[in-house]
């Protein structure tokens, strides 16, 4: 093996490396962030008044 094929090998390595920390990080976003967001909007619209009412 040369050495121009293992430094493509691994630059295809950190290249993926770097797509995939910026996947998960995209994922991580949508799965807590969002989620937190439209749960604290749900809460003030419709759930928490609804909530409040019978007590």
């Amino acid at each position: 093996m040369s050495n121009g094929k293992t430094k493509t090998q691994a630059g295809k390595f950190l290249g993926i490396m770097k797509s995939a920390i910026l996947i998960d990080m995209v994922i991580v976003y949508s799965l807590l962030i969002l989620p937190l967001k439209n749960y604290n909007h749900f809460k003030n619209t419709i759930a928490y008044p609804a909530l409040r009412l019978p007590f």
